[in-house]
């Protein structure tokens, strides 16, 4: 009786496939899988598509691998005739992202102090326009305009001429879960607190000083 032995998988990465020792037959992918396994998940990891949550419209696009541009539901709000509207689709449907994404093209960029910045320097800008933008620990990022930086409103005006331009109100109670109400109560003062000083810029409106000398 004969005996063979068969060739160790490591003399035999060169062929286009190779058989185990239990007689299997493997692949050049494969045989690079059993000699580095650690290396081959984090070329999967590296392949994931990464989508960021949380319903911050720039954390989204900064930090997302993939993103879906759906700019132009700020067209579509703009140009719509009521006088409310009420987004009430289900849960995790994009509501939040989408009002962020409307609150950071229209409303008027301020400083800590609330005090009015040239809007063209502001990251709120670069999302729509395009742009380099500091991506943190993914360093510097060259961003792409969307869909609305090319559209016009009510067939006429650009949308990037109103980008930036308007006081926008934009209260988030989501963080105001807490145990009790007292706790409750004081979160809320803080969020409210905290849109007022966002607008202190309007102080200094001529119009706005005279209707309030007039009361």
């Amino acid at each position: 009786m004969s005996l063979s032995r068969k060739r160790p998988v490591e003399s035999l990465s060169q062929d286009s496939s190779i058989t185990s020792a239990e007689g299997a037959s493997l692949s050049r992918t494969q045989v690079a899988e059993m000699k580095n396994p650690d290396a081959n998940m984090t070329a999967k990891k590296k392949s994931t598509p990464r989508i960021k949550r949380g319903g911050d419209f720039k954390d989204l696009v900064i930090q997302s691998t993939i993103f879906a541009d759906k700019s132009l539901f700020i067209k579509d709000i703009i140009e719509d005739s009521d006088t409310a509207l009420l987004l009430a689709m289900p849960r995790r449907w994009g509501k939040t992202v989408n009002l962020d994404m409307l609150r950071r093209f229209l409303e008027i960029p301020v400083d800590d102090k609330g005090e009015r910045i040239d809007q063209s320097i502001t990251d709120n800008h670069k999302l729509f326009a395009g742009g380099r933008v500091d991506g943190g620990i993914r360093g510097n990022i060259m961003l792409s305009p969307l869909k609305i930086s090319n559209a016009n409103l009510f067939g006429e005006t650009n949308a990037l001429i109103v980008q930036g331009t308007y006081p926008v109100i934009y209260v988030d109670f989501k963080n105001c879960k807490l145990g009790c109400f007292d706790t409750v109560r004081e979160e809320v003062k803080r969020v409210l607190n905290s849109c007022f000083k966002q607008h202190r810029y309007l102080e200094k409106v001529t119009s706005l000083m005279r209707k309030r000398k007039k009361r």
